[in-house]
């Protein structure tokens, strides 16, 4: 028979075990809950470059050009609205993909569409573009972008 003592130790064993596992079992719960919420942010970014590019975002990028590219390629290459439609566009694919490129489980989820994305992408001069202005935000990303050109250019050279 147990005595006072050994019950009660007993009970404080007894009750430390529920309570271990009521925090692992939250614990679980919360990365869920932040797998979840990755992955809806992730297609949340996705929609969005699927939005048009608006007369709105046109007049913002007038506004202010050096928030968005070198100011001297503004002027030079980039002086009417469908010019500036096609780089805004390829800076909101720029960004998804340097997105999703960090997220946690990006080797996972992504299985190399990011890699075939890019490597299409990198055929427009206005990604490069985006990409020359937007590597110092994104420098993770920029390396894949900046491989992908590398072999791109070594595959044009060589018939």
């Amino acid at each position: 028979m147990l005595t006072v003592d050994q019950k009660i130790q007993l009970a404080i064993v007894i009750i430390l075990a529920v309570t271990l596992s009521l925090i692992l079992l939250q614990l679980w719960t919360q990365f869920r809950l932040a797998k979840a919420q990755l992955l809806r942010d992730r297609f949340e970014m996705y929609i969005r470059t699927n939005e048009p590019v608006t007369d709105e975002h046109i007049k913002e990028l007038k506004l202010y050009p050096a928030d968005y590219m070198d100011v001297e390629l503004y002027k030079l290459k980039y002086n009417n609205d469908q010019s500036l439609r096609k780089y805004i566009y390829m800076a909101t694919l720029y960004e998804y993909l340097a997105y999703t490129q960090d997220m946690p489980y990006a080797k996972f989820l992504n299985s190399g569409f990011t890699e075939m994305w890019v490597n299409d992408l990198c055929q427009e001069d206005e990604f490069r573009d985006v990409h020359k202005y937007y590597e110092k935000y994104y420098p993770r990303f920029a390396e894949i972008v900046e491989k992908l050109l590398n072999e791109n250019a070594k595959n044009l050279s060589h018939p």
